[in-house]
């Protein structure tokens, strides 16, 4: 008896039949979601595959008299629909993750130009230094030693050191202040 009123549906239903298709719709379209959901082991996306298996059946509807099976043919498009989505989805998550890569290679070039380029902009600035306040700028930051330290080395007192550094800072963070945010200023904080 199904398998009558399915050619029937098939023969009404190439012929454009409106109610032989929303009938086919109603008898099938529960089974085919829960078949979807099953392959994809999830309720996203289901119910737009479902309606694609129906929209396909309506576009080819003309070529449906020659099915022997009305079931088998629309699980068989039921579950090209679902290969399909489970190969764009892969396609897509490849493409997200080396996109991502790409983005981190791009970042990482990039900092590492900024990097070579912030060095030679603060060794030409230590360079033009006057010579006293080089030398507390190279003392603190290249030989780590302390203020103190520094001024017993030079002979001269702790205050005019600090001054030095300051001044050393300055002309440092005004030579690449065009090249850095405050970010990137903070990060290379261990060369200022």
């Amino acid at each position: 008896m199904n398998e009558l009123s399915d050619r029937y549906l098939v023969m009404q239903l190439a012929k454009g039949g409106k109610d032989a298709y929303n009938e086919l719709f109603a008898r099938y379209y529960s089974k085919v979601r829960r078949f979807l959901a099953s392959v994809l082991f999830s309720e996203e996306g289901v119910d737009d595959l479902a309606q694609n298996v129906f929209l396909k059946i309506w576009e080819k509807r003309s070529a449906l008299t020659g099915i022997k099976s009305l079931d088998a043919y629309i699980f068989a498009i039921a579950r090209n629909e679902a290969c399909d989505y489970i190969r764009h989805n892969a396609v897509k998550k490849k493409f997200v993750d080396s996109a991502g890569d790409i983005e981190e290679y791009m970042c990482d070039l990039q900092i590492s130009y900024d990097t070579e380029k912030i060095e030679e902009i603060v060794n030409k600035c230590v360079l033009a230094m006057p010579h006293q306040r080089q030398a507390c700028y190279k003392m603190s930051r290249e030989g780590h030693l302390s203020n103190q330290e520094i001024a017993d080395n030079l002979n001269i007192s702790k205050r005019t050191v600090d001054r030095h550094i300051s001044m050393a800072l300055k002309d440092i963070k005004r030579a690449i202040g065009g090249v850095l945010s405050g970010y990137a200023l903070f990060i290379m904080s261990s060369w200022i």
